[in-house]
């Protein structure tokens, strides 16, 4: 594997656990000094990782900034380049970010773009007022994370989905499955109530 693509994954697995400027200082001189125009689908996952490492720690500018050069990009990328830019796209633009992890899944299958996809459309569903996860939905999150692990990011993206499916659950009066996403929440509730405009 080359250098640029090990740092990479050494980024994504520091944004896994919240160590976000950690990654961001990995990225950046990766993506400086040992990418070259050959190796687009390397640039592309870095600038991706870039954008959503400094979403995450709320450097709002630069992210946008990131994703600006991630949208100049003009190749058709890899899966797993793909994937990397389908990450970011989820708290910018989740239509685009559903659509990225679609042609993904289309050249090579990964279980994470299961969970990308799930957290991708757990906006638009809050927005439409559709169901988001019926029981065989919940099932499938069981089955992601035990294949995906215990990762800050499979969890955040399991919580993230039941906050969402909780709301679509109260608005059509649905108390049986407002009560089960209820109680996947209650053992983060302290947690949750930072955020409560989650809820």
């Amino acid at each position: 594997m080359s250098k640029p693509w090990t740092e990479i994954l050494r980024a994504k697995t520091e944004i896994d656990a919240g160590q976000y400027d950690r990654a961001v200082g990995r990225l950046a001189p990766v993506f400086e000094r040992h990418l070259t125009r050959e190796d687009d689908d390397a640039r592309l996952a870095a600038t991706s990782l870039l954008a959503h490492a400094r979403y995450m720690n709320g450097n709002q500018q630069d992210s946008v900034r990131a994703m600006q050069r991630v949208y100049e990009f003009r190749h058709d990328p890899g899966a797993e380049a793909g994937l990397f830019k389908a990450v970011a796209e989820v708290w910018i633009d989740p239509t685009k970010a559903i659509a990225t992890v679609e042609a993904a899944a289309k050249k090579r299958s990964y279980p994470s773009a299961l969970l990308i996809r799930a957290s991708a459309r757990s906006p638009s569903c809050v927005s439409h007022i559709k169901p988001c996860i019926d029981p065989s939905g919940r099932k499938r999150l069981a089955i992601r994370g035990i294949v995906l692990g215990k990762h800050n990011s499979v969890i955040l993206g399991k919580l993230q989905a039941h906050c969402f499916a909780y709301v679509i659950a109260q608005h059509r009066g649905d108390s049986a499955a407002s009560d089960a996403h209820l109680a996947e929440l209650l053992p983060v509730w302290p947690i949750l109530k930072r955020y409560h405009d989650c809820l």
